[in-house]
């Protein structure tokens, strides 16, 4: 059993009497106002003891997750409650380490207080309407209630209850919807140079302007260095570690296929070998995993692909981990890391590179996978890209899986342009 949760509210464990505290974890990647207030709303309707901020570990994979220290987050959210006599920040799930999970910050804290404390996790509407899909979802429904603000284009009530099979947890639903402001948009300030006031409490600013976590760092590896074999063979050792024998054997297909293809349309084979070696960078996470990279990174990704097709999240999250891992990478080397799995309207030539190079390297054998690699050189870049594309989508359509509407976007795009 865990020795302390919180230096404000451990006294609740002993008391004895029946006690309501509200739970609140999260990145806090920063904390800022909108915390605050979601806090401070379910205090008041729901006549709270106690707020914990509970900052989470972080992600399993050390870079790119999270900006900040688990540290620094701690200490901000420290900061920003002080003031506060019904806040407290707990370290429980810092001190866990490894990714959180909910679930474990419920366990852990009901174990702690006891069953006369009645705990209430607190979330807005948006994360309630997916509570079915997080870890555990059976046990997690029997430690607490959940506390739901309304957000902005995320309806939740009874309908949405039944509809996505969230019966056997018990819900309050809170009248007070809070201010949409987000971590991410505190961050994209902050990059961009614009301020964080009246975003972040004032104390907390200046802790942040004092760490500045999020100034970019220095480029270990300028543009130069990253194309060259010193920097490929550290790519190398780093992807034996995260991917299996067989998936690095595709990734090296890829980065020289995509030479090649450079070559042959007059793109610059440097940076398409990049783009081949990085591609697969996140392949190695399970479906959760992959959605958890996608929350850690504060990616502005429709629910759809999230929830129903996580088998195209890889190439987004490797393109945002990797620029903040390696920022010497250029960008258009990250954007075509980035559209691999997907595709995107407007492809750059580098782009359709990499994405036809993962479908025809090598160690691929589909049926049809020569007839493309024979029209290298004989049709254009596009139309070779188009091929691909679609004959990627008749084996999608042929085993009756799921196609999101950008890939109909995208076939609409170039469709008109390609006929044979």
């Amino acid at each position: 059993m865990i020795a302390s949760v919180s230096e404000r509210f451990d006294w609740i464990a002993s008391d004895k009497r029946p006690r309501r505290v509200g739970v609140l974890g999260g990145t806090f990647d920063p904390v800022h106002v909108g915390h605050l207030a979601m806090a401070d709303a379910a205090r008041i309707e729901l006549g709270l003891d106690a707020v914990l901020f509970v900052p989470t570990a972080g992600s399993a994979f050390k870079e790119g997750a999270v900006v900040a220290s688990p540290e620094q987050r701690l200490s901000w959210c420290r900061e920003a409650v002080r003031d506060n006599a019904y806040f407290d920040a707990s370290g429980v799930d810092i001190e866990r380490g490894g990714r959180t999970r909910t679930v474990d910050t419920l366990r852990d804290l009901h174990g702690f207080f006891g069953d006369h404390v009645r705990l209430f996790f607190i979330m807005g509407s948006d994360a309630a309407r997916e509570l079915h899909r997080w870890a555990d979802s059976p046990t997690l429904s029997s430690l607490a209630s959940f506390a739901v603000v309304p957000r902005a284009g995320h309806p939740f009530g009874a309908r949405e209850i039944s509809e996505r099979g969230l019966d056997a947890f018990d819900f309050v639903l809170l009248e007070d919807a809070v201010m949409d402001v987000s971590s991410t948009m505190v961050r994209k300030r902050l990059a961009s140079g614009g301020s964080m006031r009246y975003f972040v409490p004032a104390a907390v600013a200046e802790l942040i302007g004092r760490d500045d976590p999020y100034r970019p760092v220095e480029q270990a590896h300028p543009s130069d260095e990253v194309f060259g074999p010193e920097f490929e063979l550290r790519i190398v050792s780093e992807l034996e570690r995260r991917v299996s024998p067989r998936r690095l054997r595709h990734i090296r297909g890829v980065a020289d296929m995509a030479e090649r293809l450079a070559r042959t349309y007059g793109v610059d084979p440097r940076r398409a070998r990049l783009a081949g070696l990085l591609h697969d960078w996140d392949k190695g996470l399970d479906d959760d995993g992959v959605r958890r990279r996608v929350f850690d990174l504060g990616l502005d990704i429709d629910g759809r692909m999230v929830f129903d097709m996580p088998a195209l999240l890889h190439g987004p999250t490797a393109a945002e981990a990797l620029r903040r891992a390696y920022p010497g990478v250029p960008s258009d080397v990250l954007q075509a890391v980035g559209r691999h799995t997907a595709g995107a309207c407007g492809m750059s030539d580098l782009d359709m590179v990499v994405y036809v190079a993962d479908a025809i390297e090598e160690n691929r054998s589909f049926a049809g996978v020569q007839d493309l690699r024979d029209l290298i050189g004989e049709v254009s870049l596009e139309k070779l890209f188009f091929r691909t594309y679609r004959h990627i989508l008749a084996d999608l359509i042929a085993r009756r899986k799921r196609i999101h509407p950008r890939t109909v976007e995208v076939w609409n795009s170039y469709v008109l342009d390609n006929r044979d």
